[in-house]
């Protein structure tokens, strides 16, 4: 990978989005791969989600 290298997932290549501990954001693949979304955190989630056309829902808060 390079930094400043791109890759383009296809939306029906597409099994959701991981966010880890660092609140970092990861595209999941269906062949079980991961790409990480480098400039985005969990906090972006709703912006990504409206960007996406409905293709990506935000998941509620949890309750505490």
């Amino acid at each position: 990978q390079s930094l400043l290298g791109g890759r383009t997932v296809r939306w029906a290549d597409l099994a959701g989005i991981r966010v880890d501990e660092g609140q970092r954001l990861f595209l999941v693949t269906t062949r079980g791969t991961e790409i990480r979304l480098p400039v985005l955190r969990a906090r972006d989630l709703p912006r990504l989600a409206a960007l996406s056309g409905g293709r990506i829902d935000v998941p509620a808060p949890l309750a505490a």
